[in-house]
């Protein structure tokens, strides 16, 4: 989140207004638990109804991750039907949309033994096996790329030199690059980066920061949003 901030912030200026569902292993529509935490999915959770109440003002979306499902035993029709409800949602508050596509050269070039590893790890309930991931990732991909192209949405390919051996999450050295292609897709005048103020308080507040519902070690939780203020005056809304 710091990295994707920080980028943005240079981008489109600040301050700005943040909602953002995200969260380790988070799925587009069912509650999700990475281990001992659980978040509601992406479509069921706080944050459309919330920025529908919120002004209209010129709006930027970034649609992510779309493959943690098939881990869940999702299939790959069900997460392009997810991702097309998230496109349909922020079509109507006219946002510019970006799609990042699967890493699917990561995902292919994966040994079994790689690919168990990272499963019993990340996703230890699930019985995934790796040529169904691979079937299904390509067809996952292939869907939201057409899916993309038909509501007119930019889509970008994330290539396998952003991965190392976890294959569906950037390396800590390819981050900034990575998150600055998704801003740069963004059709907005580039800002300037050198005047970007992100100091270290910004991520330890973003580090820090509790979304509106989650269950921690069994516990029901919930926070007013938005839960945070950056140094800038921007305000983050986390769901």
């Amino acid at each position: 989140m710091s990295t994707l901030l920080r980028a943005a912030l240079a981008r489109l200026g600040g301050p700005v207004e943040v909602f953002v569902a995200h969260g380790f292993g988070r799925s587009y529509n069912w509650k999700s638990s990475i281990p001992w935490r659980k978040l509601p999915g992406i479509l069921p959770c706080g944050l459309w109804e919330d920025v529908r109440k919120r002004p209209s003002l010129p709006t930027f979306a970034l649609v992510t991750d779309v493959g943690n499902d098939l881990l869940y035993g999702a299939g790959a029709q069900q997460l392009v039907d997810w991702a097309t409800e998230c496109i349909a949602r922020l079509e109507q508050l006219e946002a510019q949309i970006v799609v990042t596509e699967l890493p699917i050269e990561s995902i292919l070039a994966t040994s079994n033994v790689r690919f168990q590893i990272f499963r019993t790890i990340f996703f230890p309930p699930s019985r995934l096996t790796l040529k169904t991931a691979c079937d299904h990732a390509q067809r996952t991909n292939e869907g939201l790329i057409e899916v993309a192209n038909r509501h007119g949405c930019k889509h970008l390919q994330m290539p396998s030199s952003w991965y190392g051996i976890d294959p569906i999450h950037i390396r800590r050295s390819c981050r900034r690059a990575a998150w600055q292609a998704v801003v740069d897709a963004w059709q907005e005048p580039g800002g300037d980066e050198e005047k970007c103020v992100f100091p270290c308080k910004n991520r330890y507040l973003l580090n820090t920061a509790r979304p509106q519902e989650r269950w921690l070690l069994g516990m029901h939780q919930t926070r007013t949003q938005p839960s945070l203020t950056l140094v800038d005056g921007s305000r983050v809304a986390i769901y």
